[in-house]
């Protein structure tokens, strides 16, 4: 069956009350930007001109069955489905024609009477359905024997201590049901110097009474609050640590560490620390830090973080880290090794090192900037012209906004998807400086290629103005982690435009999990930093699970996935932390 067939006259009349295609196809909306259809033309023969006409002017393809995102049907019966689709009956949604005539009606309809803030959008899919296409497939979960305890801290030394005794979860079977049971695990070879907390309900705030030498050292042990009563004094002594993030090449085991490692914990302290000597009682705040409470404390300011912030090259530092794709130490390389100054001097500097000419880039710019592998000097170039509205917060409600119209456009594709919306806002800032979202499909494999058809529809309808960096999940292999995708999960950074006049354009992450890593790609997007990097550590060196948007059982490298944040830390023996009790930095 060809794709479409010869071109020939329109009808003059149709059961649908359409006007001719052409008449008004420049101004139409692009309803159907980036989805692909395959045409039944058996009981179309009067009306599949005028099909293909409606899909080409409103952005969409006609191609095979075997590329296509929809079938277009005039015919109901199972049995003449089956022979005209074949094997693809059941992996294709089949919808009615009436499907393109209302949709390009709404798009005639939104010509006459437009209004950028209320762009079209496609008709309920649930009313034109034939065949709904292939069933959402469940992953199999295992049946869990969750670990009922916790372990305290040790010292926090600059890596924890792998446990010396292997954990073993335990199922019992009753009438050949299996329930979780209670096991009682052997002490590890660190120095207990907590009590065994029962995990019955979830982590809060450390009661106003606890000790100081009491409170654990690792994030996931403690509530940490958005703002706390110290946030003063930390904040008086965060351009220190901010500072020697530029400096120091090597941040692990580093000065910086111990930095955010103090500043970490003094956000959980319940009340006023009161001297430095007091602070010391904390695990992980050394005699430095110390003294810059003191310093605090005494004067109301700490003279070194004064100095810092009055600091040009800090402040030029701080200014090329703001622009994506420069992180620290490229920042301090643009300012020690090639002299730059200003964001101008960055741009420069990367245009003289790109091989390609300005006017050979020319070609594909705009081709990159929609379809991403933009390079380096057009994100820079493209990030400096549009820097003081990226610079802008974000809030809640835009935020909300956001998530809103990605996941509208999702649902072209498939319905019913799940997402969450991580980062600061989740663990409830009132601001965001960028937008992550995490999406799963209702079933297995679906993923596969949903986050391209997403970003590249958001595209063509230019909501979407600038791809940045995609990276893809590999097929078939296990969770691991590399250089190109830290995590294994197919995610698009984008700037982002709602529709509408006044708007801003805004940093987003679109971040596509498989259907039964949802929950870990959650938790890992969640934050904050140094709460990842505490669950991490825990849960490699004390429960022998690697945890990358996943876990991995090191001795076997079986993955373990399972439904819920709450049930991961189940699994790991640990209280389950809300998320605005995790931010740590």
């Amino acid at each position: 069956m060809p794709h479409r067939p010869p071109a020939h006259p329109l009808p003059s009349a149709s059961s649908s009350s359409l006007h001719t295609p052409h008449s008004i196809a420049p101004t139409l909306y692009q309803l159907f930007a980036n989805m692909t259809f395959h045409i039944i033309s058996a009981k179309l023969e009067t009306e599949i001109a005028k099909i293909y006409e409606c899909i080409d002017e409103l952005g969409g393809k006609c191609v095979g069955i075997e590329e296509c995102n929809f079938v277009i049907s005039a015919i109901k019966g199972k049995p003449r489905l089956v022979r005209s689709l074949g094997e693809w009956m059941n992996k294709k949604p089949i919808f009615t024609p009436e499907y393109i005539f209302d949709t390009y009606t709404s798009a005639l309809e939104y010509a006459a009477n437009p209004d950028p803030s209320q762009p079209p959008k496609l008709p309920k899919r649930s009313e034109y359905i034939v065949h709904p296409g292939p069933v959402p497939i469940k992953p199999i979960r295992p049946i869990n024997g969750y670990a009922r305890f916790i372990e305290s801290d040790e010292e926090y030394d600059e890596e924890l201590k792998p446990a010396s005794k292997k954990r073993r979860l335990s199922i019992k079977q009753e009438d050949g049901v299996a329930e979780k049971v209670k096991v009682e695990v052997e002490d590890i070879s660190y120095d207990n110097q907590h009590p065994r907390i029962e995990l019955l309900k979830d982590m809060t705030l450390l009661p106003d009474d606890i000790k100081l030498v009491d409170i654990p050292a690792l994030c996931i042990h403690r509530g940490s609050p958005l703002i706390c009563v110290n946030q003063d004094m930390i904040d008086a002594i965060r351009p220190i640590l901010e500072e020697r993030e530029f400096e120091e090449a090597q941040q692990k085991n580093s000065n910086v560490l111990s930095y955010r490692r103090s500043l970490s914990i003094m956000k959980a302290v319940p009340y006023p620390i009161r001297s430095g000597k007091e602070a010391m009682k904390l695990n992980g705040v050394g005699e430095k830090v110390a003294q810059r409470i003191d310093e605090y404390l005494q004067k109301g300011f700490i003279a070194d973080s004064v100095k810092i912030l009055n600091s040009s090259r800090y402040q030029s530092l701080k200014l090329f880290a703001t622009v994506y794709s420069i992180g620290h130490h490229t920042s301090k390389e643009l300012y020690d090794r090639h002299h730059c100054r200003t964001l101008e001097d960055v741009r420069m500097h990367f245009e003289a090192i790109e091989e390609e000419s300005p006017e050979a880039r020319l070609k594909d710019k705009l081709r990159r900037r929609r379809r991403g592998g933009m390079k380096q000097v057009e994100i820079v170039e493209e990030w400096i012209k549009l820097k003081d509205e990226l610079d802008q917060k974000i809030s809640r409600k835009e935020v909300e906004e956001i998530a809103e119209c990605v996941m509208e456009h999702l649902e072209a594709y498939i319905p019913d998807c799940d997402y969450t919306i991580c980062g600061g806002y989740r663990r409830g800032k009132t601001e965001s400086n960028d937008v992550d979202i995490v999406f799963r499909p209702p079933g297995m494999d679906q993923d596969i290629g949903l986050l391209r058809d997403l970003y590249l529809r958001l595209s063509d309808l230019g909501i979407i103005t600038h791809v940045l960096h995609v990276t893809h999940r590999e097929m078939n292999v296990p969770i691991h982690a590399s250089p190109a995708n830290f995590d294994n999960l197919d995610k698009a950074f984008v700037i982002l435009k709602l529709p509408g006049p006044g708007r801003l354009h805004r940093r987003v992450d679109l971040i596509s999990s498989p259907n039964d890593r949802y929950a870990s790609a959650v938790l890992s997007w969640s934050g904050s930093m140094m709460f990842e990097r505490d669950l991490k550590r825990y849960a490699e060196n004390v429960r022998r699970y690697k945890f990358r948007a996943g876990l991995i059982e090191m001795s076997t490298g079986d993955e373990i996935n399972l439904e819920t944040e709450r049930e991961i830390f189940e699994f790991l023996g640990l209280k389950y932390v809300p998320p605005e009790m995790r931010n740590a930095d």
